[in-house]
């Protein structure tokens, strides 16, 4: 899955270097100083992009959170129907 998160993470830096009128080879600390400045958030004068590699743990962390708030409703409402327990939450 990273290869593609990889590919997809280069194809979005190409897109901003295109836009941003950068059609030569530049040096490699240069390459890396662009990159740096463009995670940076707007207010700061970036762009605010996030590689997909780095923000795919913190993604999956809050999609298991938000699917257990919506389970936590469904399966609470369905054991209190029966007359059963509530799972526990966790905290």
């Amino acid at each position: 899955m990273f290869e593609i998160w990889d590919g997809l993470d280069q194809a979005i830096w190409e897109e901003v270097e295109r836009m941003r009128g950068r059609t030569g080879p530049d040096t490699e600390q240069g390459m890396e100083l662009a990159k740096k400045l463009t995670h940076l958030p707007a207010r700061l004068g970036g762009v605010g992009l996030l590689s997909h590699r780095d923000c795919s743990a913190h993604a999956y962390a809050a999609a298991n959170e938000a699917s257990d708030a919506v389970l936590r409703e469904l399966l609470g409402a369905t054991a209190e129907s029966r007359g059963t327990e509530r799972p526990a939450t966790r905290t």
